[in-house]
């Protein structure tokens, strides 16, 4: 939060007092243009001689023998221009007060639109500018829009003090006593408004009213304060003074960058309020940059979901707020690869900076299953088992399936074949493989073979080893077709 010091002095010097049971005038001060700083002694004569041409202001107060002063009195006056203007050359107006959305006006009439204005009483202002420059005082009339069905009846009134509007008390229809215990000795308000049974509020009445001092002259202490940005008078921030050294934290994330003014004035321990001051400032947001950004780490294993990195935004030495200060964007956070995290002010804040993180693959282990056959016969259908996925994942979010293969073949021997596994391709795992076994076992079920005759011997696959023998003597241990049936020689 941007602060504005303004500085609440411990004993109020200038401050805008009631004379209560004032006994004699011992002082009148005076000041031109709203200048409090160069306040003078009234006298006879006033020197005007150095002021410009155009409209200006004096002020008056007076202050009594039990040094209370009154409230300031303030005229207008003229300094002719040199040359008397002699013509009008522009034109304006703006409705309900709001003059940031005043319309200029040409010299033939104008039909103005309503249409968008809720029922309700609202005014119209037009001021003129003269060939020297002068814009006249506004002239503001005022003007209702009537409601479809016309009120009839009051239902409801409400009451506040000193403007808080936001501490409003509902009205009944008995008449109600106030306790005005609780206010300090000073000047006060009370406000009054009644909504009839369209809905629609009547303008509040305001009379202004004051508590005596009845403790004396006791030194006074700054306790309250209101101020307002620009000239939104209708919603000031009034509070109680809390801190010793007179510093008043203001938010300003709502505001416009450019020039503001920021009006305030200050209450004393006897509820007298200071005149207004106002004084100009420049408003600028804090670019975010990427040093005020830090990531709790930069890279991350793929999880099947969005990463979302824990970071910290620093300005200095205060730490934003996320959803407060700025705001997190993230793209591409969910599949292996460079992702992007994006930090963009908001309030004081401004701009956009991107961070940069890494989304690393996972680890799928793949490993072939052990397999067994006997000799001679065809291989099992290969498999592989998976572990390490993320998420729901399963064998559709892959690229290319891995597959396993052997050596093995109908012609291998009783032994153990490595089956390997190989080929996988995928977006967001990286690939461990393991090894199976394939274990080919001699056959079951094969009958003793006693030769009578002359045979021929064949290789499982149908090639000729041997022709009319009458003896295996000699023949390599194995498989083998003789005479019509399968045949394990072992020696």
């Amino acid at each position: 939060m941007i602060k504005i010091r303004t500085l609440m002095l411990a004993a109020v010097s200038v401050v805008c007092t009631t004379m209560v049971a004032q006994k004699s005038i011992t002082d009148i001060t005076y000041w031109i243009d709203g200048d409090v700083d160069n306040v003078e002694t009234m006298k006879s004569n006033i020197d005007i001689s150095s002021l410009a041409e155009g409209v200006h202001s004096i002020t008056v107060r007076a202050k009594d023998s039990e040094n209370l002063w009154s409230p300031p009195l303030t005229k207008y006056f003229i300094i002719p221009h040199t040359t008397a203007a002699t013509t009008i050359v522009e034109r304006e107006y703006w409705i309900d007060g709001n003059i940031a959305a005043r319309t200029a006006l040409d010299a033939s009439p104008v039909a103005i639109n309503l249409m968008e204005l809720a029922g309700g009483m609202h005014s119209l202002s037009v001021r003129v500018k003269d060939d020297n420059g002068g814009w006249s005082s506004p002239l503001t009339k005022y003007f209702i829009i009537p409601h479809t069905t016309a009120a009839t009846t009051i239902v409801e009134c409400e009451y506040w003090i000193d403007g808080n509007i936001a501490m409003r008390t509902a009205l009944g229809a008995s008449p109600v006593a106030i306790n005005l215990m609780e206010l300090a000795a000073g000047m006060h308000s009370l406000t009054v408004r009644v909504k009839d049974d369209n809905g629609g509020w009547s303008s509040p009445l305001t009379k202004y009213f004051i508590v005596p001092d009845a403790t004396g002259l006791e030194e006074k202490k700054i306790t309250r304060y209101m101020y307002w940005i620009d000239d939104n008078t209708a919603n000031p921030v009034a509070g109680t003074v809390t801190n010793a050294n007179g510093v008043l934290d203001i938010d300003l994330g709502g505001l416009e960058e450019g020039e503001h003014t920021l009006s305030w004035c200050m209450a004393d321990s006897k509820g007298v309020w200071s005149q207004v001051k106002t004084s100009t400032f420049t408003f600028t947001r804090i670019a975010i940059t990427s040093a005020m950004i830090a990531l709790a780490q930069n890279s991350f294993e793929y999880a099947a979901e969005e990463i979302e990195p824990d970071l910290t935004v620093t300005d200095g030495e205060k730490l934003l707020v996320e959803g407060e200060d700025y705001e997190v964007s993230y793209a591409d956070n969910r599949n292996a690869g460079n992702a992007t995290l994006t930090v963009t002010g908001k309030g004081l804040y401004k701009e956009s900076v991107d961070a940069q993180f890494t989304i690393t693959k996972a680890t799928l282990t793949v490993t072939a299953d052990d397999k067994q056959r006997e000799m001679g016969e065809e291989n099992p259908e290969l498999t592989l088992t998976y572990s390490g996925w993320k998420g729901t994942d399963d064998e559709s979010v892959l690229t290319t399936l891995p597959v396993a293969t052997t050596e093995a073949t109908t012609e291998s021997e009783v032994g153990d074949y490595v089956i390997s596994v190989s080929g996988g391709e995928a977006t967001n795992y990286q690939f461990v493989y393991k090894n199976g076994i394939l274990t080919i076992t001699y056959p079951t079920g094969i009958q003793i073979v006693t030769m009578t005759r002359p045979v021929d011997i064949y290789t499982l696959s149908g090639v000729l080893v041997k022709r009319q023998v009458t003896t295996l003597k000699g023949l390599p241990d194995g498989l083998y077709i003789i005479d019509g049936r399968k045949v394990q020689v072992k020696h």
